[in-house]
């Protein structure tokens, strides 16, 4: 292992999380920008509306982290799947993933999706999704800004 690797990577369900550092997971891959760091209010609103969250910690550092968002009861969807570059190719992206789905299944949810991001289609794939025959994930656009 490399020293950048170094420590053990633990799979955690999290209640809590220093907003920075998933700010940080965010920004590493584009999501989000430095100005979103004036609502640390965000990070907890977040956790709070997700059935469930897990993160990847290595020496007490956050460096991968994962999400579900449902109902409980019938569907889910798994959102903003992310690993720091400098820790990828570890499988700590494909276990957030398996913590995710073990909670959920744990619900009873059976009908799971998620929309893979460009080069994660082989990952979510290897844990059983595929895509879905005629159907187009789509977005709203074009609507106005809710700022605080």
């Amino acid at each position: 292992m490399s020293s950048n690797h170094s420590g053990e990577i633990r799979i955690t369900r999290l209640r809590t999380v220093k907003p920075r550092e998933l700010i940080q997971l965010y920004a590493h891959v584009g999501w989000w920008n430095s100005g979103d760091l004036k609502n640390p209010d965000l990070i907890s609103q977040i956790l709070n509306g997700s059935l469930c969250c897990y993160g990847a910690m290595v020496s007490g550092r956050l460096v991968g982290f994962g999400r579900a968002i449902s109902d409980g009861v019938s569907d889910a969807y798994i959102q903003d799947v992310v690993v720091l570059d400098s820790h990828r190719g570890r499988g700590i992206g494909t276990r957030i993933v398996q913590k995710i789905l073990e909670d959920l299944r744990g619900r009873g949810i059976s009908w799971i999706g998620l929309i893979a991001t460009p080069g994660s289609v082989e990952l979510y794939q290897n844990l059983g999704f595929s895509p879905l025959p005629d159907h187009t994930p789509m977005r709203l656009t074009g609507a106005p800004d809710h700022e605080n």
